[in-house]
């Protein structure tokens, strides 16, 4: 958040390889979550008594 403090307030431009790489820390932590919630099991799994599925 660095850079887009400094841009905002000192009218200090950053590279564009700075908001590249902001936007690609950006989309590997949307892609981690959704991840994430894609592997976790339903509650009708859950619910199921399969242990497979708790696991």
């Amino acid at each position: 958040m660095g850079p887009l403090w400094v841009w905002l307030f000192f009218n200090e431009m950053p590279a564009t390889e700075t908001f590249a790489g902001g936007a690609l820390v950006l989309a590997a932590i949307l892609g981690n979550i959704v991840v994430e919630l894609r592997a976790r099991p339903t509650a009708e799994t859950a619910l199921s008594g399969n242990p497979v599925a708790l696991v």
